[in-house]
């Protein structure tokens, strides 16, 4: 640790069984901690510069009315702020914090009430135990699990035989701070969040007590109540929401939606959503406080936050893995949809190792999101670093770092950008350190990318057609194009006085349409077209909800490329 740095904890401990105590004798602490600012809570700006980082020199703005400290660390004289409560302490960094201003700008600063956050309210009612830490590990996951916290205490003070005990619903809120990191003034802090403990171990001769906690509801139903449901026509987003309100939760959501005609959950309400979000390349975090959902394939498309050279890297700990025959480079999807009596395929990519995938679709749109997902998933970490750095504040999962110092990528080096899958933060009486975990950032598969047909079955009202599209150029909302007819998903086309039909089967129309109408899926059906009058509604489900109505072909010939929703 360089000379004048320090590092110090605060772990606010709530436990039943120091309830009461905490409120007999806790008004002298809770005092002194009224008077430190907390995230969450609001400042008043005045014509205050705003600016991109801590160390930026020329503002980028200026900013008036009441803004959220982001997190409390105070860095180079400046305070991260935002506009929204609901963005306090919210990851990634880059697209919930407005900017820095100055510290001496922000006056008025003020409890944000009954809304603050949930480690502000930690802090008011829980006891500071970090006298008592001998280690503190926070791990950061960016995917899978929830985040968790191991902490290692000197238990000789015989008031933990004594009441101290964690119970039941016990919870901790840690938080790493850093003072005169890199000069003088210069305050850093991690805030780690809200665990629920859920293992506990004690040993004698050294007397130490090791907890351990997660950060996920304390309702435990979350991930033990099996339940049996079948949800329809909704989207994973509303599913989403759904259970996070079951359990009091915030809910953010950071990806294009989905729509889910119908699925059936058989099993608890977390391992249902982290499966259901997984088919479609989701990600799922759980917090003991939020719900949170993000494309990581589109976060893997956004600039490096972070640049980590060679000499930043404590020495020996840089590790390099890859798996050279493990890379899918392409894959299948086959379904059979037996309410729409058609068999539905399509491939993308090719190559001699390639991956099958076979479950519910509810079109070719739908098959290749899953296809990409599942190919996705599997190629991701085929390549990962591993390195231990001196107290990494910046750095938390789900972020994109540059690795310099290590060689060129494009001649065989490991320079490049990485996707950080895990940090793991270290505090202990030897100091602070932070080991990162991420995989190489390599270019991914695209729906818009996947080939693909629906065969329609033979009937007696019917005849039996296929249907094709490459997909090079078509909607991602396509289900498929007519060969015959050169019918785009998403293509506009203008009607003039066309019939209007209830199916592709009714006989008598429902009436007539003139203006600019969309293709809903390019599929050409006893010679009529679905049209809807919106290019965000093609390919949308439910069907009902978002086609006009069926139109003969020969009154579509003004069909024109390049109007999809993409």
């Amino acid at each position: 640790m360089r000379k004048g740095r320090s590092v110090s904890l605060e772990v606010f401990y709530i436990n039943a069984n120091l309830a009461q105590a905490a409120a007999q004798s806790g008004s002298t602490q809770a005092a002194a901690q009224g008077t430190a600012t907390v995230a969450g809570q609001t400042v008043t700006l005045n014509n205050a510069p705003l600016y991109a980082s801590s160390t930026t020199n020329k503002p980028s703005a200026h900013k008036t009315g009441v803004y959220y400290l982001y997190d409390s660390a105070v860095i180079n004289g400046r305070r991260r702020i935002t506009n929204l409560l609901s963005r306090v302490g919210k990851k990634p960094v880059g697209q919930n914090v407005t900017g820095w201003v100055n510290d001496a700008d922000c006056k008025g600063i003020t409890s944000a009430g009954a809304a603050e956050s949930k480690t502000a309210a930690a802090k008011k009612t829980g006891t500071d135990i970090a006298e008592y830490v001998e280690s503190l590990t926070y791990v950061d996951s960016a995917a899978d699990n929830s985040d968790s916290v191991d902490i290692t205490l000197d238990a000789q003070d015989g008031k933990w035989l004594r009441g101290w005990m964690p119970n039941k619903g016990a919870t901790l809120s840690p938080r790493i701070v850093g003072r005169d990191w890199d000069s003088t003034g210069d305050t850093r802090a991690i805030h780690c969040g809200l665990f629920v403990l859920d293992d506990i171990s004690f040993s004698d001769a050294p007397t130490t007590l090791q907890i351990g906690g997660v950060s996920k509801p304390s309702n435990t139903d979350f991930s033990e109540l099996e339940r049996e449901y079948v949800w329809k026509n909704t989207s994973i987003k509303r599913i989403a929401s759904t259970i996070a309100a079951r359990y009091g939760l915030q809910f953010a959501f950071d990806a294009d939606d989905y729509d889910i005609e119908s699925d059936e959950q058989d099993g608890t309400d977390s391992s249902y959503l982290n499966e259901l979000c997984k088919n479609y390349g989701l990600i799922l975090k759980v917090y003991a406080s939020r719900l949170w959902i993000y494309d990581r394939e589109r976060y893997k498309e956004k600039r490096a936050a972070v640049t980590v050279d060679r000499t930043q890297i404590k020495p020996g700990s840089f590790s390099y893995r890859t798996t050279l025959f493990g890379t899918y480079t392409g894959g299948y999807f086959d379904y059979t949809d037996p309410d729409k009596d058609c068999d539905i395929s399509c491939s993308v990519g090719g190559g001699t190792h390639t991956k099958s995938v076979n479950r519910r679709a509810s079109s070719v749109y739908d098959a290749s999101v899953q296809l990409c997902a599942e190919i996705n998933n599997a190629n991701h970490g085929q390549i990962k670093i591993r390195f231990t750095m001196p107290g990494a504040w910046h750095i938390s999962a789900a972020m994109n770092i540059l690795l310099t110092g290590y060689g060129d990528g494009e001649n065989g080096g490991l320079n490049g950008k990485y996707f950080v899958d895990k940090v793991t933060h270290k505090v202990s009486r030897g100091g602070y350190e932070t080991q990162i975990e991420a995989s190489a950032v390599r270019p991914g598969f695209h729906h818009w990318d996947v080939g693909g047909k629906i065969e329609y079955q033979k009937t007696a009202a019917e005849s039996k057609e296929n249907y094709s599209s490459t997909y090079e150029t078509t909607s991602p909302a396509a289900n498929a194009a007519s060969a015959a007819a050169g019918a785009v998903a998403g293509a506009a086309v203008t009607l003039n006085k066309a019939p209007l039909y209830v199916s592709s089967t009714a006989t008598n129309k429902a009436g007539t349409k003139s203006g600019t109408y969309y293709f809903y899926d390019g599929i050409l059906i006893n010679g009529r077209y679905r049209i809807t009058n919106s290019a965000a509604r093609c390919g949308k489900l439910p069907v009902g909800q978002n086609v006009t109505g069926w139109v003969p072909a020969s009154y579509c010939g003004g069909g024109s490329a390049g109007n999809g929703t993409r």
